[in-house]
């Protein structure tokens, strides 16, 4: 029943975070949510594992830039433009200068704003510029790796910080969320950077403290303008840490 259970909760992992089609074995509970986040690492490897197949695909039949694009283009279909929607509404909300309760409420209201269509804009030329720089064994593996340690500062954030709103799908997961759901996540996120950097370079070990300053100053930031997280600061925190990975590896492949 353990093995069926872990299995499970990957299922949902898997589910809540993309657009596969996925049944699970049984219904999710509200502690199923919770750890199901020490799977979300595994996910990651996944999109990217099919990203990886795709790429080596791609690159058979057109430019690797024309590739990179459509690369990720995949991230973005894959997720259903989840992570992305939250970068933009988060973006809104620190942007419109409201007080805090506005802030949610505009964050909360969906609608796209200029600001929130620049970062969007922004996060995806810079992940197709780093990308791009990248060639190789570097490139392949980046593709591989990035969306799954990307997701890591969102484990952190669920575990520590409290819920901005006390409706909604972070609230149910930071109430859920146990030490041991982290603990399998970060462990998960270590052998994946231990194993990427086994092939780059050891130096590519130093995305282990990256991860952990992104996780820290999106707590402050997001403690500081809106009391907490939410389900669009995770998603921002997703496509930011994304950002930030890609470059760490292609600098370190370049200089280290």
């Amino acid at each position: 029943m353990i093995v069926l259970d872990q299995i499970n909760y990957l299922l949902i992992a898997i589910s809540f975070l993309t657009i596969i089609p996925i049944k699970t074995f049984a219904r999710p509970e509200k502690s199923s949510l919770g750890n199901s986040m020490a799977y979300f690492p595994i996910v990651g490897l996944i999109m990217g594992g099919l990203g990886a197949v795709l790429s080596l695909t791609l690159d058979q039949i057109m430019p690797t830039q024309a590739s990179n694009v459509l690369i990720i283009l995949f991230f973005v279909v894959i997720t259903g433009g989840l992570h992305l929607d939250g970068l933009a509404d988060t973006v809104d909300a620190i942007a419109s200068g409201q007080e805090r309760r506005g802030k949610l409420k505009v964050m909360k209201d969906g609608a796209i704003g200029p600001m929130g269509v620049a970062a969007v804009t922004i996060v995806l030329l810079l992940q197709f510029i780093f990308l791009n720089n990248l060639t190789a064994t570097p490139r392949l593996l980046a593709i591989i790796v990035v969306p799954a340690i990307a997701r890591w500062p969102m484990v952190l954030l669920l575990w520590r910080l409290p819920a901005a709103r006390k409706d909604g799908l972070a609230h149910i997961f930071t109430k859920e969320t146990r030490f041991a759901s982290f603990l399998i996540s970060s462990i998960f996120t270590l052998v994946i950077i231990a194993g990427a950097s086994y092939r780059l370079g050891w130096a590519n070990l130093l995305i282990i403290p990256i991860l952990i300053l992104i996780a820290v100053f999106a707590a402050k930031v997001f403690r500081y303008f809106f009391g907490g997280t939410t389900g669009d600061t995770l998603g921002a925190t997703v496509e930011l840490s994304a950002v930030i990975i890609f470059l760490a590896i292609s600098l370190l492949s370049t200089y280290a």
